[in-house]
């Protein structure tokens, strides 16, 4: 379920609360900062943060 629809959605997507520095870094796949998301939601989010989010 997408955690940001306030609805049952599929959660396609995951959110990184907390931005990582490459893909060794350990933060990249750190649950506490991982946020399952829907598209749409993703996009927004990604947005608003300033990072470019996945075609």
């Amino acid at each position: 379920m997408c955690q940001d629809a306030g609805r049952v959605t599929a959660a396609t997507e995951v959110h990184h609360m907390r931005g990582f520095h490459g893909i060794h870094d350990p933060l990249r796949l750190d649950r506490r900062w991982l946020k399952p998301i829907c598209r749409p939601c993703h996009r927004r989010e990604s947005q608003r943060d300033g990072v470019d989010a996945r075609p």
